[in-house]
């Protein structure tokens, strides 16, 4: 019965009164934050930090822990899971940690059987990214689980694979269709792009640049050049 009435707070639209009944199942809520309606299975700790927000229609699964810092946000549709298996071999494992305005942006899949480490102020952006933290290591046959790293102030852009061991260095950009597995050494901060990424160039981390502004959420909107109005008589 307990777990009935778990998934039905999880459920429940954002409300101050959502944030205390999830204290009350032993996670770590803060007063400010916004948690829309929630899937939430086999979940065992949560901590949400001040201002915080989570968008309606997550799903999270088979989590040990879900933390997420001060004024992360995240959009709809995202799936976090991990198979619990994994804790067997190590109890720490099955946990996604989003450090303090990281963001990710809605419809993307999370594998986090072993452990996803998204660092401060870095996005995942577009939709449709895919990150896995266990694969089958083919030389023993057995199922292992990893670490995925996205370092501080870097971005994940649209319909990216990350595998197993990959970590995008701070101040990087990993760029739209792109696939990054683990690497054999250091990687320096950049523009990575293919499949498998490889490092294509700078990026301009200069004090007007995306990677030094100081709000977690890039707001203002232009266009690259005037649209011309459609004339419908034309047709």
């Amino acid at each position: 019965m307990r777990e009935l009435f778990h998934l039905i707070a999880w459920l429940l639209p954002a409300s101050s009164v959502k944030n205390r009944l999830l204290r009350l199942f032993g996670h770590d809520i803060a007063a400010s934050a916004r948690i829309g309606p929630t899937l939430a299975l086999g979940v065992e700790h949560v901590v949400v930090g001040e201002r915080a927000a989570i968008s309606p229609g997550n799903v999270l699964r088979g989590m040990r822990l879900f933390d997420i810092g001060e004024e992360v946000t995240i959009g709809s549709w995202n799936t976090f899971s991990a198979h619990p298996g994994y804790r067997v071999a190590d109890p720490n494992a099955g946990c996604a940690i989003l450090d303090r305005g990281s963001s990710v942006t809605s419809r993307h899949y999370f594998d986090c059987s072993g452990k996803l480490h998204v660092q401060e102020f870095a996005v995942i952006a577009g939709h449709h990214t895919t990150i896995l933290t266990h694969e089958i290591a083919l030389d023993r046959n057995v199922q292992t689980a990893g670490v995925v790293m996205i370092g501080a102030r870097s971005a994940v852009m649209t319909n990216c694979v990350m595998l197993k061991g990959a970590c995008l260095p701070p101040m990087s950009i990993l760029g739209a269709n792109s696939m990054l597995t683990r690497s054999k050494t250091e990687l320096l901060p950049g523009l990575y792009g293919g499949s498998p990424a490889r490092r294509i160039g700078d990026m301009d981390t200069g004090p007007q640049s995306w990677f030094a502004r100081k709000s977690s959420i890039t707001t203002e909107l232009t266009v690259d050049v005037p649209m011309a109005p459609h004339d419908e008589t034309s047709r």
